[in-house]
């Protein structure tokens, strides 16, 4: 959904608009920064609306009402000066929105004109060499297309330098290494997306503290990478445009069509790409909205490029849109004292061991989740973005953390009795690979235990029946993030006969919390929703028995 900041709400006791600098800005770009590619090439920058109004005027002429001072060694005041409210500008837009060439003015206008210092340094952010080409050339382009610019600045192989020296432009990737010492004022985040984590960004920014004025710039397009920096900062920025997360120093702007619009409504199109008409042609549109009917890889790509939509283009069981919208508010307290069925995944002793329970509730389900990790393996896990999730779901406790390296049984029947104490299990599924020792604990302790074979035959039901219950909006998941990863890991294998199984397509990527809900649903689905056992024989499950 399309996310802005509601500059009505800002607190006027704090801030003021400085119209005078709002207005500054724009003259500035719209008489020095010129279009440096495509057809407008060598003619001047003419701002659309969408980018005065909701971009270069609040960014520049809104600011604090106490001034800011800059001191000397001796504490003696040499610089008074309203700052910037806006520290950071988080720009979403579609495909063919010329946010190359916005953002590239707006560092030409700052390396120019921004006086808060007497040094500057900016510095534009590429994860590899190909994407550090394309934002050196943007700026660079850009800048040297303008005569101003080519008058105060020197342009060398890998930055652009003023003629005094003072101020400087240049790239960081992730090649580049530590770039510990350097102090810039301005940082250039283009294309967020396709950043594998958020050390670059997150060394970048750290840099900056030290200045007076600093301000990060966020352009990037939707991408298809769900857990890496690029989603995180998207879905944090449209938190703070609804008030939910509150940060005064971030300007939001996200165009972006909503999950349920229709994708081939020209209406849409025109509600989600600010440059519909202007740099991309409705009937160049209709030409990829006619692709994407042909087509799942080219609906995908529709959907995030033109229609600024995150999703990722692989098969996965449930898409992330139908997934996400089977979910809602619900009070846990009800679920005390009700029927339930369980399903358990139980992991080798270093991996993560899910354990879930479906509650029968109206003609639907909502299904409570426990995952298990040891807390040697969560600092040692899959990659950076991963830690940096596994850490933030330990914290909010989605995901518990066990001691040690390996799995800590323990703590994992433990939560199964507490369980048992609260809810009315009627039987707990389970894989029987690495389970024997803790099922028989468990069984002893009077739950009902019942051994659910993996093959195509007994995952087969339940496992088409997760996807009707969520394609129906009918299972509730309760927003649960770990297992919203779990669903995107996901693919669907097929034996001859036409019988389905989830199935991952690496080690690295976890489905256990999907498992344990389609064992769950396997016993809860029983027709006679009292004894599993005809159910399970004809499918190929057991009752556990010794």
């Amino acid at each position: 959904m399309s996310a802005f900041t509601d500059i009505s709400k800002i607190d006027l006791k704090k801030y003021y608009f400085d119209e005078v600098a709002a207005n500054s800005a724009v003259r500035y770009i719209e008489t020095h920064c010129y279009h440096a590619e495509g057809p407008l090439s060598g003619t001047p920058l003419i701002l659309q609306e969408w980018q005065k109004e909701r971009i270069i005027k609040p960014l520049f002429g809104w600011k604090h009402i106490k001034p800011t001072e800059i001191k000397d060694a001796n504490g003696n005041v040499i610089k008074s000066f309203n700052k910037r409210k806006f520290s950071t500008l988080h720009m979403e837009v579609p495909k063919k929105s010329g946010k190359g060439t916005l953002s590239s003015a707006i560092i030409q206008l700052l390396m120019d004109i921004d006086q808060t210092e007497d040094t500057m340094q900016v510095v534009g952010l590429a994860w590899g060499r190909e994407q550090a080409k394309i934002v050196w050339d943007m700026v660079n382009k850009s800048m040297k297309a303008s005569a101003r610019a080519k008058d105060k600045f020197t342009f060398y192989a890998k930055s652009i330098l003023s003629k005094d020296g003072k101020r400087v432009y240049k790239v960081w990737s992730k090649e580049t290494g530590s770039n510990d010492g350097q102090m810039p004022s301005v940082v250039l985040a283009d294309e967020l997306h396709e950043h594998k984590s958020g050390t670059l960004l997150e060394m970048a920014e750290k840099s900056t503290i030290t200045r007076a004025q600093p301000l990060t710039l966020i352009t990037t397009t939707a991408g298809s990478n769900l857990e890496g920096i690029g989603f995180e900062r998207s879905e944090y920025a449209k938190k703070v445009s609804k008030g939910i997360i509150k940060d005064e120093t971030l300007l939001v702007c996200v165009y972006c069509a909503e999950k349920d619009d229709d994708i081939h409504s020209p209406k849409v199109w025109a509600a989600v790409h600010p440059m519909l008409g202007v740099s991309i042609s409705i009937d160049k549109m209709q030409e990829f909205a006619n692709k994407a009917k042909a087509s799942a890889a080219a609906e995908n790509s529709f959907k995030r490029y033109y229609l600024n939509i995150w999703n990722n283009t692989k098969d996965q069981f449930i898409s992330d849109n139908v997934w996400m919208a089977s979910s809602w508010e619900f009070d846990k307290e009800l679920l005390l004292g009700r029927p339930c069925w369980g399903g358990l995944d139980l992991s080798s002793t270093t991996d993560i061991t899910a354990f879930s329970l479906v509650f029968p509730i109206n003609d639907g389900f909502v299904s409570l989740n426990w995952f298990f990790l040891p807390e040697e393996k969560n600092s040692e896990s899959i990659n950076e973005e991963k830690i940096r999730s596994y850490q933030t779901w330990v914290r909010d406790g989605v995901v518990i953390e066990t001691p040690g390296n390996v799995v800590d049984y323990e703590y994992i029947k433990h939560t199964i009795r507490e369980c048992a104490t609260v809810y009315d299990v009627q039987g707990i599924a389970y894989d029987p690979y690495n389970a024997t020792g803790t099922v028989l604990e468990l069984l002893d302790d009077g739950l009902n235990m019942i051994k659910y074979r993996q093959g195509y035959i007994s995952m087969n039901f339940p496992t088409k029946e997760l996807e009707k219950l969520v394609l129906s909006k009918k299972f509730n998941h309760l927003d649960n993030p770990c297992l919203a990863w779990m669903n995107r890991n996901a693919s669907i294998a097929t034996d001859p006969a036409g019988n389905i199984k989830i199935v991952k397509d690496s080690k690295e990527l976890k489905v256990d919390g999907m498992i344990s809900n389609v064992m769950a649903l396997g016993l809860a689905c029983d027709p006679s929703n009292v004894s599993q056992k005809s159910y399970l024989e004809e499918t190929g499950g057991e009752i556990f028995s010794i």
